[in-house]
């Protein structure tokens, strides 16, 4: 009979929290304000961008928002729900399209093509959000013209062009967005 060992004695360890120094907090911090200030400033340059190009849609979006809000909501809500829908959808396609590469790639003669499927299934994800950003960022320019519009209407300007009131509904609504980032 072998005689057990003792248990070797393991002294505590005093686990102190962890401080993180004022520095950290304060570089943190800076940083975030510096990304969401130039991410900031790049939304409100490519709304003026949209604003620019394409008045006249943004002021039907606009006006859109202003004879029917809660539709107009509505309507972004069930859009979401449509996305996420045909982004299922596509994904389910995209898997499909992978079998069938896979089935072809079993031969020696159609491995090219088997291939090619294969990476140009990705594809198929890519549509739906591209065209979902698209119209987010195509209300949020007409929000902004709206809300531009009466602001510059309560300053009294007159003969405000549209770009500027996208720019001064962008300042406001972007400077909202990042206060919260």
């Amino acid at each position: 009979v072998v005689p057990e060992a003792p248990a070797p004695v393991v002294p505590p360890v005093q686990v102190r929290p962890y401080h993180e120094p004022f520095s950290q907090k304060l570089a943190r911090f800076v940083g975030r304000a510096l990304s969401a200030t130039v991410m900031g400033l790049l939304f409100v340059g490519f709304g003026v961008l949209i604003a620019f190009l394409w008045t006249k849609p943004t002021r039907r979006v606009s006006s859109c928002i202003q004879a029917m809000p809660a539709q107009s909501f509505g309507l972004g809500i069930l859009t979401f729900l449509l996305v996420m829908v045909l982004e299922a959808v596509a994904a389910v396609l995209m898997m499909v399209v992978v079998l069938l590469a896979a089935a072809l790639i079993g031969t020696v003669i159609l491995i090219p093509i088997g291939l090619l499927l294969m990476m140009l299934s990705v594809l198929l994800l890519v549509p739906v959000p591209l065209l979902l950003a698209g119209g987010m960022i195509q209300g949020w320019v007409g929000l902004a013209d709206l809300l531009g519009q009466k602001v510059m209407q309560a300053l009294k300007i007159q003969d405000g062009k549209p770009v500027g009131s996208v720019l001064v509904g962008m300042l406001l609504t972007v400077g909202i967005v990042t206060s919260f980032w």
